[in-house]
Order: structure tokens, then sequence, then C-alpha cells
């Protein structure tokens, strides 16, 4: 039969008051058989997994311990070391609560930012900003054919020349300039 005691010794276990322990048993948190009497063992898994009262602190292991030692470690004490020590310890309630509730107000904050216009949509941006730099790109390889013409005529040169020339300084430039831009991303 599994060990009990009374609240009072319970909360000498604990190391917290009798008025806390009477909140954990009113709250559900105590397991109390018919005698009246806290279920250790079960109490102080469900405190545990609420993140309350005093969690057990795992055995200590040694490279120098005795291999027929009689403390050597369970299959489930050894799997929760490997976790521990690997710093992958799961989160109690009470923490792994708190953890969702800053993500979630985080959240929040993102949608309230973004409702307000101080946030955009990085792919909507580098869409516009691709169709934006598509047009303009178009506009200046269009742009020796509109000029040509008036040109060659103030100047009294060879439009198709005049045309070539033009077109092929643009190229260079357009083509300059997209590298330089793929050097600064």
């Amino acid at each position: 039969m599994s060990e009990t005691m009374s609240q009072a010794e319970f909360s000498r276990l604990h190391s917290v008051s009798r008025k806390t322990v009477t909140s954990w048993k009113s709250k559900g948190l105590l397991v109390i058989d018919e005698a009246g009497k806290v279920v250790v063992a079960a109490s102080n898994k469900v405190l545990a997994d609420n993140g309350l009262g005093v969690t057990p602190a795992l055995p200590r292991v040694t490279e120098s311990a005795p291999e027929d030692s009689s403390t050597e470690l369970t299959d489930a004490e050894l799997a929760a070391l490997e976790v521990y020590s690997k710093g992958n310890a799961p989160l109690v309630f009470v923490e792994a609560k708190r953890v969702k509730e800053n993500y979630l107000a985080l959240l929040r904050q993102l949608e309230y930012e973004t409702k307000a216009g101080r946030l955009v949509d990085k792919e909507a941006v580098a869409a516009l900003h691709a169709k934006r730099w598509a047009g303009e790109r178009k506009a200046f390889e269009d742009w020796p054919s509109r000029v040509t013409p008036p040109l060659a005529a103030k100047f009294g040169i060879d439009p198709v020349a005049l045309r070539v020339a033009l077109e092929e300084e643009m190229n260079k430039h357009l083509t300059a300039r997209v590298e330089d831009r793929k050097s600064v991303v």
C-alpha cells in the first residue's frame, strides 16, 4: 500500500504552510485516501505535473560507481537522466504554460503590428519590387527606340547606327546594375 501522511506532515515534507496544502487539496491537486490522509507518491506526481511542490532530485551518477552497486538506475531513470543532462528537460506545467502565454502574446503583437500597417508581408514586398523593377527595365530598354528618331534628325546622324549604339550602352548599364545588386544581396 502507498505511504500516507497527514496534511501537516505533507506540508513539512514540501516545506510549505498548511494553508498551501489546504489550497492544493481544494484545487484537487492532492490524492486523499478514505481515511483522509494524503497519498504521498500520487500527490507528489500530481503536484510535479502542475509545477508545484518539491520535485525529487535525480540520483547522481558518477563514473567511478561500482557496477555491482545496489543503487543502479532503472531504464526510466537512465532515460530521464539522459534528457536532463542534454538540457532538453521537458517543462513542468507552469513553465510550459508561461512559455505558451509568452508566444501567444508575441503572435498577438505581430497581428496588431500588421493590422496597424507597421509590418508588411516580405513576399508581397519582394513581388511588388520585382514587378516594379521589370517595368523600369522595360522602359529603359524601350528608351533608345523612342529617342533615336528625334536625336538622329537633330544631329544629322544615321538613325539605325544611333539606335544600335544607344541600345548597346543601355544594355551594358542595365547588366552592370543587376550585377551590382547581386553583389549587395
